[in-house]
C-alpha cells in the first residue's frame, strides 16, 4: 500500500487547529479532495476540500483572518479507513470496491501516518499490473509460436 500513496506536499498535512493561511496554502498547493489532519505523526482524521473551503470563508470574516486559527473538530472525519503500509495490492482493490472507499490513510505497524491512498491511484496501479501481466503472457505466447 505504501508504494501507492499519493505524493503529498508538506502543506497538505494539516494540524488540528491550522491558521487560515495554512489552510489556504494547502488548498492552493495541491488538488487533493481530502486532506489528512496530523498530530505527533498520527492521522487524527480526514477533512474534505469543500468543508475546508467553507470554513476558510467563515474564518475570513474575523479580524486578522490570516492569523486566525481554525478548529477542524466539527468537520473532521475521525474514523477514516486505515490500511497498513505493507498490505498487498490484490487485497486493496476489493476492499475499496466493496466498501466504496474513495481515500484511506496508510499507517505503519506502529500507527505512524505514512500517506493517503486514493481509489484513482489504486485503479491506475491495478491497470498497470494487468497490462504488465498481459505483455508478459503475449511475449511468452509469441516465443512459443515461433518455436523457440
Amino acid at each position: 500500500a505504501e508504494q501507492l500513496c499519493d505524493t503529498l506536499p508538506a502543506s497538505a498535512e494539516l494540524a488540528k487547529e491550522p491558521s487560515v493561511a495554512e489552510v489556504n496554502r494547502a488548498l492552493q498547493d495541491c488538488s487533493l479532495q481530502t486532506f489528512p489532519v496530523i498530530s505527533k505523526g498520527r492521522c487524527l482524521g480526514l477533512v474534505k476540500r469543500k468543508r475546508l473551503e467553507d470554513l476558510v470563508d467563515k474564518g475570513s470574516a474575523v479580524p486578522n483572518p490570516e492569523q486566525a486559527k481554525l478548529n477542524l473538530d466539527r468537520i473532521l472525519d475521525t474514523a477514516p479507513f486505515t490500511l497498513l503500509q505493507n498490505m498487498p495490492l490484490l487485497r486493496l482493490l476489493p476492499l475499496f470496491t466493496r466498501l466504496d472507499i474513495k481515500v484511506a490513510c496508510v499507517v505503519s505497524h506502529t500507527g505512524e501516518f505514512v500517506g493517503l491512498i486514493s481509489r484513482d491511484a489504486l485503479i491506475d496501479a491495478e491497470l498497470h499490473h494487468k497490462e504488465s501481466r498481459e505483455e508478459g503472457e503475449s511475449d511468452a505466447g509469441s516465443t512459443s509460436s515461433d518455436g523457440f
